[in-house]
């Protein structure tokens, strides 16, 4: 929205775009309509730094007048260059403000005097200034003065604004600006006095003025400031100018949630005035155990957070209009004073107890229709912590009631009797006691069918009252068809469990036909854990038919029994392949299904055609299922030996179901050429950065044993064939695997190999991946290091000092071997498992000081020693008390998942960027040991855990590039002994679905974020085996990849000839169970 101030004419200077500014009143506002925070617009002339009056201003916020208003106060800038206005909003979401005057863009700043422009010889009005700190004239960046440090010798100093900045806790802020170092020793930067995950911006020693600037998140700070330090024994001269520090977002406008709510304390829907996310805490000083779920912490006096929320109206039942809060928390240590209060009155206190998590709910209170502010706080933060799970506030009929945390126990408690949970929707006009809220605009009951139209989101449906005993039914089903949207939603009302709903997300299928959803709330099945299980007695259902705005919408019926609804319907969910071949090179073509009905699919048949010039590489083209319960993927590979690109269709039939048919285009190219028979020699490039890449060596068919038990490709090849590396399924340990794996990564920035590694019990195992590293051609060209996988009890100090005198003779002393300070590194899986094993954190210290010294003797500095680890100061303490000089991690792949996530085990994959780098920052905030970022590519472990998996849905390159980019940033800040160090998990863990190495799924998607982030995103050639005609030893399976192997645990048969469909097979076939009950009927004659 703009705003314009009248403009006074004459103009005589130029308005200074560096030194003039605005500040807004707290940058966190309820989206009501109703608040408004003012805007003060401070204009400053270009030469003299003085007030310019008169002047017109526009004010622009990025979301434009249609979501945002901007009020005026005064019309012009006054004698002190001054102007201000109003913003308010009626929309949620994030606001970048910035005003145009004259041609100069004006932008946030909290730094006053930001260029040093006023002020005597020693002085800058405004700042405290450090020893042997002044204001200069003769060189400068921004108007005529800069700042100059003349201090050296040891120690030293640091000027600062005198006044404190006002911050908005758990808000990024921006703080940039230029500095000149003409020093010739020391340090000369910028930042923010010490606090939490501190900034430290300098430039290179080179007398030249150079711009920086890095991103700070405040976390639980309300105040702050920004220095500009000189230290470690400086000498010489250096000048600072032109600071800027600004929220990113200049303004945030926060949801008004409509009560009744019941909401995740954690929600980035409520403000949060200090405190920290916690997810599964451990108790600690007394009692040892672990608090599951995911929760919110407080830890000092006077910490609050807010919910801005609304009364939308006077409800049949509750016209007493009487609410009550309830909180689901517990204390640490000691018992918590909790106080709970709206509207800044009715407050209540509550003693939080240590022993369990549990429900507190206030007394009733009166609120009327429109806007109110619930807030949360400990007032006692010095004693104990506080942790939130929830937060809930609803009405009640009776004082004696528990309040209604939705809008549907709202509706259960205005219903006079239960029904049966069974809606056909077959009488016109009857909607069977179902309601539409929130957008849910029912259109009417006609045909068989309730009708609807989504006009907000997220629409709801709600159920009558019902009364099913949960273990008794275990699906919910519905017939639905449905134009719009990419997910829909389940909800349900638990008798006797208060706070947030339970929750199951469904994909929706948009093809204009009616499908039926068999929603399986089975323990085990994808959702039920911690908080958010089908149990108990349920009262009531939420349907969220659709994501999307204007979705039209028909439900023929809704069941729920414990037995799926309907018959077998098969879709083709996906069909193609994942890149382009060369050829003669055998490429793999998928076929994916599902069936979304409520019985088994019978006899399915599927049938490829392929255009002229491709063939299968072996056997047949036609598939043959028995049955299909759920999914399965089919996969064969086809060859060509001339250039083409034409079209492949599949079509897939049965006995049950109506037939479906699909297309994709293949792609064949000529060979590049090559002079060699041995991987390309790798192309080295340039890089500031250390990034080190986990290796898991698991992949050797002679180890498949050893490595986990039996699992290796033969876990990955049957159900997620779309994960076969680009070098096939190769048999690990072989050189030529070895210098195909080092090219890709010298070509992508990676420095050094961080290869898992096992000893324990006297053994080692799984060494093929490094002794094939050890004898490659291309060693030369990457570093490596051991990661010791310790997944055992019983570390012993004769065991810790043997493996050391192993990696002193076997790897530390390889000219490759990665060292810090000429310290080999080492990484330790599980240093908690050491301390208890070893019995005390000074047990574990002495051990590493012999192992230390061990590698003195050997001619080193020492041993450079990482744990890996995550969980804020008791966990870095412990570190440094066991003697780690560093801590980092290797996966996390719950990141950022709310607890219904957890639940259901599954979360996008974006949600983890932010979490990642929040992981990191809580250990290195501590300040007690230094922290190496850690990232991942996505995690999705269904090949090792099967139901037990979790899946991080939409794993892509993008998101994955901006987690590198955030570790990229914590490298610059965060340098240890001078090298700016990443990680990353992994090269090659295709079980957990986390895998850089170039495959069949992404390409070398993965490995080109991590080369565009820390080489630059610069042309280069990515090649792969097949490009020059070349192939590695692979392994031996007692079935091929095709024709069509099916790669489900359910009966498959490969037919030699097109004789399937239903009807009898009359022909030779082979057939291979790997589960007792899958073939449900088979005719052989």
């Amino acid at each position: 929205m703009a705003c314009i101030f009248s403009p006074l004419h004459g103009l005589a200077q130029t308005v200074s775009e560096t030194d003039s500014y605005f500040t807004i009143a707290e940058s966190c506002m309820p989206a009501d309509g109703i608040s408004t925070r003012t805007i003060s617009v401070y204009i400053k002339a270009a030469t003299q730094y003085s007030p310019l009056s008169g002047r017109q201003v526009t004010l622009y916020s990025s979301r434009g007048p249609a979501s945002d208003t901007v009020v005026m106060i005064n019309a012009i800038t006054n004698a002190n260059g001054q102007c201000t206005g109003r913003i308010s909003s009626a929309f949620p979401g994030e606001v970048n403000i910035y005003g145009i005057c004259d041609t100069a863009t004006i932008t946030e700043n909290l730094v006053t005097n930001c260029s040093f422009e006023t002020g005597g010889i020693t002085s800058v009005t405004g700042w405290t200034l450090g020893t042997n700190h002044g204001r200069n004239v003769a060189a400068f960046k921004s108007g005529n003065y800069s700042l100059r440090s003349i201090f050296a010798g040891a120690g030293g100093t640091s000027s600062y604004p005198t006044n404190l900045f006002a911050l908005e806790p758990h808000s990024y802020y921006r703080l940039k600006g230029w500095i000149r170092d003409a020093q010739t020793a020391g340090n000369a930067y910028f930042d923010v006095n010490d606090l939490s995950y501190d900034l430290m911006l300098g430039v290179v020693k080179d007398n030249t003025w150079r711009y920086t600037e890095g991103d700070w998140n405040s976390y639980a700070n309300f105040s702050g400031r920004v220095r500009c330090v000189t230290d470690g024994t400086p000498a010489g001269t250096v000048y600072f100018d032109a600071m800027r520090f600004y929220r990113i977002p200049t303004l945030t406008f926060l949801p008004v949630k409509e009560i009744p709510i019941a909401i995740q304390a954690e929600s980035t829907d409520i403000r949060h005035l200090g405190g920290g996310y916690a997810s599964n805490p451990s108790r600690t000083g007394g009692v040892s155990s672990v608090i599951w779920g995911t929760f919110w912490c407080f830890y000092g006096d006077s910490e609050r957070l807010i919910v801005y929320c609304r009364v939308p109206q006077v409800w049949t039942g509750f016209e007493t209009q009487w609410f009550k809060v309830s909180v689901n928390a517990v204390a640490m240590y000691n018992t918590a004073n909790m106080a709970v209060s709206i509207d800044d009155a009715n407050t209540q206190y509550f003693a939080v107890n240590t022993a369990t998590v549990t429900v507190y709910t206030t007394n009733t209170f009166s609120l009327s229709v429109g806007f109110h502010k619930l807030v949360i706080m400990l007032p006692n933060g010095g004693s104990t912590d506080l942790y939130l799970d929830w937060i809930g506030i609803g009405p009640v009929k009776n004082a004696i009631d528990p309040p209604a945390f939705s809008r549907e126990e709202i509706s259960i408690f205005q219903d006079n009797k239960y029904v049966s949970p069974i809606w056909e929707f077959n009488t016109a006009g009857n909607t069977e006691g179902w309601e539409g809220y929130n957008g849910a605009s029912i259109t009417g009951v006609s045909g068989g069918s309730l009708n609807l139209t989504t006009t907000n989101t997220p629409a709801m449906m709600l159920s009558p009252w019902i009364n099913v005993t949960a273990s008794e039914n275990y699906y919910v089903s519905f017939r639905m068809k449905v134009d719009k949207g990419t997910t829909g939603k389940l909800q349900w009302v638990r008798k006797n469990t208060p706070g947030p709903l339970g929750e199951r997300s469904f994909a929706l299928e948009l093809d204009n036909e009616y499908h039926v959803y068999n929603i399986d709330l089975h323990p085990g099945t994808g959702y039920s854990m911690w908080g958010n299980t089908w149990d108990d007695i349920i009262k009531g259902i939420v349907l969220l038919p659709s994501d999307a705005l204007g979705a039209n919408i028909q439900i023929d019926w809704i069941r729920i029994s414990n037995l799926p609804q309907n018959g077998a319907e098969v879709k083709i969910t996906y069909f193609g392949v994942k890149r382009e071949g060369r050829i003669g090179e055998s490429i793999p073509i998928t076929l994916d299904l599902k069936n979304f009905g409520g019985e088994p699919a019978e006899f399915v048949r599927a049938d490829l055609y392929l255009p002229a010039g491709v063939q299968v590489a072996n056997g047949g083209n036609t598939f043959g299922l028995t049955a299909l319960y759920d999914s399965t993927t089919f996969s064969c590979t086809v060859v060509s030996y001339t250039v083409m690109s034409s079209a492949a269709f599949v079509t897939v039939s049965g006995k049950n179901f109506a037939a479906e048919t699909a297309s994709c285009t293949i792609t064949i190219v000529a060979r590049l050429a090559s002079d060699t028979d041995y991987p390309p020699v790798p192309n080295t490039v340039t890089t500031p950065y250390d990034v080190g890449m986990y290796y898991f060596p698991g992949w050797k068919e002679s180890a498949k044993d050893v490595s986990m038990g039996s699992l290796g490709w033969d876990r990955i090849r049957p159900e997620f064939s779309e994960r076969k590396p680009y070098l096939g399924w190769y048999d690990e340990g072989e050189t030529t695997i070895a210098d195909w794996h080092i090219k890709w990564m010298v070509d992508h920035g990676v420095k050094f190999i961080a290869y898992d590694w096992y000893h324990q019990y006297d053994m080692h195992f799984l060494e093929h991946a490094i002794n094939a590293y050890l004898g490659s051609k291309y060693r030369s060209y990457i570093n490596f290091c051991v990661t010791w996988c310790d997944h055992f009890e019983g570390h012993t100090r004769d065991l810790m000092l043997e493996v050391t005198q192993y990696w002193i003779d076997h790897y530390f002393n390889q000219p490759e071997y990665y060292k810090i300070s000429n310290k080999p590194v080492v990484i330790i899986f599980s240093p908690l498992q050491m301390k208890d094993d070893l019995g005390s954190t000074t047990a574990v210290l002495n051990v590493f000081t012999e192992m230390r010294q061990m590698c003195v003797n050997a001619g080193y500095a020492g041993l450079y020693i990482i744990g890996l680890g995550l969980g804020g100061s008791y966990v870095a303490q412990t570190f440094k008390d066991c003697g780690y000089d560093a801590a980092t991690g290797y996966n996390y792949s719950q990141a950022g998942m709310s607890d219904n996530e957890k639940a259901q085990r599954s979360s996008p994959y974006y949600k983890a960027v932010p979490a990642f780098k929040y992981a990191w920052e809580e250990m290195q905030l501590t300040g007690i040991l230094p922290f190496i970022a850690f990232t991942e590519p996505g995690w999705d472990d269904r090949p090792w855990a099967g139901a037990n998996a979790l899946v991080r849905t939409n794993r892509n390159k993008a998101d994955f590039k901006s987690m590198l980019l955030n570790a990229r940033t914590f490298a610059d800040s965060y340098p240890i002994s001078g090298k700016k160090i990443v990680m990353v998990e992994c090269w090659n863990e295709f079980g957990e679905g986390e895998a850089c190495e170039p495959n069949n799924l992404w390409g070398f998607d993965m490995a080109d974020a991590v080369r565009e982030v820390f080489v630059g995103d610069t042309a280069h050639i990515d090649m792969i085996p097949a490009d020059i005609g070349q192939s590695v030893k692979q392994w031996t399976f007692s079935t091929g990849d095709g024709p069509w192997y099916s790669p489900m645990a359910k009966a498959g048969i490969r037919l030699s000839s097109n004789t399937a469909g239903y009807s009898p097979v009359y022909d030779t076939i082979t057939f291979t169970t790997t589960r007792a009950d899958t073939i449900s009927r088979v005719t052989m004659h």
